[in-house]
């Protein structure tokens, strides 16, 4: 899907516009182009193109290059007449081009949502630190955006999983290699059976890095059945609120997990280092 910058579409078309507007005032359009006309249609010409090729109107742009290059030889210097087919043959192509595309608009603060994950989730580096997890993150930004809240959440319980596959690492559990033994049930338990090996519950309270991960896979438990395993069948469909609400508690979960360890499972502190 092409991100187009607004200005540059109306700037086709007003060049185009504009140019047919002057040479519609000509009198006699079988004369040759006067070398100040030549030069200022050249560069109305040059503007049109950029903004043509800017939107890819790929047909317009290949009539406007030829038009340029008429243009610009000195051997058969055009008419006023060739000049005004060519913009009317550019502009129909043009319309051609719209015809075939769809143009969606996004608003001011949906547009917001196209941003990068650092932006999203408003601290710098993150995306350096959880670089998968941000790229679900930037995806379940842009189907909020356009109106595809439940296939946020998909891409947001992507982002989660990145977040469980961290602290595990963390905690020197090895990735899962068998399909079974990647369900988030499964993880979560080796992740609480390595917190009770590492720090046995009546010891754990004075350690805060035990107290931190004990968090952390609290919140994860607490949201395995209500989110991950909902957006599995497709009886649930999320509304723009909702996928909202779960895309910032995502966020604000890999936030906090963040101070505790890497992507990769490694100490942010360390990995800043190295």
């Amino acid at each position: 899907m092409l991100s187009l910058n607004a200005r540059f579409f109306i700037a086709a078309a007003s060049e185009l516009r504009a140019m047919q507007v002057i040479l519609d005032n000509i009198p006699d359009k079988t004369v040759a182009l006067g070398d100040r006309d030549r030069e200022f249609i050249q560069q109305q010409v040059e503007r049109m193109i950029s903004a043509i090729q800017a939107i890819g109107a790929r047909s317009s742009y290949r009539s406007a290059e030829r038009l340029k290059l008429a243009l610009e030889s000195d051997d058969a210097r055009p008419g006023y007449f060739q000049i005004s087919q060519g913009l009317a043959d550019i502009e129909s192509r043009f319309a051609d081009h719209l015809d075939d595309i769809m143009l969606f608009v996004v608003s001011s603060e949906e547009a917001m949502l196209l941003g990068a994950a650092d932006d999203l989730v408003e601290e710098v580096g993150f995306s350096e630190r959880f670089p998968n997890a941000s790229l679900e993150i930037e995806e379940a930004a842009k189907c909020i955006a356009l109106g595809r809240t439940t296939a946020a959440v998909f891409h947001s319980m992507r982002a989660l999983e990145c977040g469980i596959r961290a602290l595990a690492k963390s905690l020197d559990i090895e990735d899962p290699l068998k399909p079974a033994e990647k369900n988030w049930g499964v993880v979560l338990s080796k992740i609480k059976e390595k917190i009770d090996d590492r720090w046995p519950a009546k010891t754990r309270s004075k350690d805060a890095t035990a107290a931190k991960v004990v968090s952390l896979h609290a919140h994860l438990d607490a949201v395995r059945v209500p989110w991950r395993n909902a957006t599995m069948h497709v009886e649930n469909v999320y509304l723009h609120h909702e996928a909202t609400h779960i895309l910032r508690c995502v966020a604000f979960f890999l936030k906090e997990l963040g101070s505790h360890c890497t992507e990769t499972g490694e100490d942010p502190m360390m990995a800043s280092l190295g």
